[in-house]
């Protein structure tokens, strides 16, 4: 895995910088496969007052045609088709300018159909309590997941959703978690320090924060990002991680300029329009510890 996505120059397709039919940015981008063709990708834009989640359509993947604006006051979101021909989205929703304390917390949305979702109109709804930091009138942060199950018995009001996501820890550093939904409505949370400790005796010691996870070779594979050293964003760095034996190796990612940190990863296994296979891998490249004209969304793919 290592060798198939560490190297953007040898990429089928790449673009840096990467905006949506609007021009808004596309930071955190998540893409999947559209079942109606094409693909569908969810991502948050700065709006300069707050962050906003978008959902847009591709034919191509480098070129995204921005379809709906999914919420405010929420960014870092995440998508998976649903086996009930809907779509679930989860999300880091924020207070930010409207309450005090500060405070994010994971939203759960769900669309019957692609019709739903690129129209904005969700039939279910449920924002998860903090579990790991103090509740949210307190403030605190529980956010940035990602989706790693999602089983109906049949529908989404009887479901278990299985994600993970990143808390506050002692309102120091972001650690990582993992959480369970049930029937939309019962959250239930719990931390998970191996991957902490897997990934801090690679080097972190600032936050470890947002990931991705796929199936590759019939074994489970997440990537992380993780912090060097707290509050610098040049030293953000992606790792992969194998749950089953909780081995960590550091991915380094190779650009056409060098740029050297790289933040919310994610990746995704997509058919190309010409049937064959592909993945997929988005980067954020944070101003700090870029390469001129490389900052912003990165995305790339490669055939497999």
């Amino acid at each position: 895995m290592t060798a198939l996505i560490g190297n953007v120059r040898q990429a089928t397709a790449y673009r840096y910088g990467l905006r949506d039919s609007s021009g808004g940015s596309m930071d955190t981008l998540k893409v999947i496969s559209n079942r109606s063709g094409g693909y569908l990708g969810v991502y948050h834009t700065n709006l300069g007052t707050g962050f906003a989640v978008r959902v847009a359509t591709s034919s191509d993947l480098v070129t995204w045609k921005l379809r709906a604006t999914l919420d405010y006051h929420a960014s870092q979101p995440t998508i998976a088709a649903t086996p009930d021909g809907g779509f679930l989205v989860v999300e880091e929703a924020d207070n930010t300018g409207l309450a005090s304390p500060s405070a994010t917390w994971l939203r759960f949305l769900h669309y019957p159909s692609l019709a739903g979702l690129l129209s904005s109109a969700p039939d279910a709804r449920f924002d998860a309590p903090h579990t790991l930091v103090a509740p949210i009138a307190k403030g605190g942060a529980e956010g940035t997941p990602n989706v790693y199950s999602v089983t109906l018995s049949p529908d989404v009001r009887h479901s278990v959703i299985d994600i993970g996501f990143h808390y506050f820890k002692d309102a120091v550093l972001d650690r990582q978690a993992r959480g369970t939904l049930t029937n939309f409505r019962a959250w239930r949370a719990r931390a998970q320090p191996a991957i902490d400790a897997a990934l801090e005796a690679l080097g972190c010691r600032g936050n470890i924060g947002d990931r991705d996870s796929l199936m590759y070779e019939g074994v489970r594979l997440n990537i992380h990002e993780g912090q060097l050293v707290q509050n610098d964003w040049s030293a953000w760095r992606v790792f992969l991680y194998q749950p089953q034996t909780a081995e960590a190796r550091r991915l380094s990612v190779a650009t056409h300029g060098g740029s050297r940190s790289f933040a919310n990863p994610s990746f995704s296994w997509v058919t190309l329009p010409s049937g064959k296979r592909a993945i997929v891998i988005t980067l954020f490249i944070p101003v700090a510890g870029s390469a001129p004209g490389e900052a912003g969304e990165l995305l790339y793919y490669r055939e497999v």
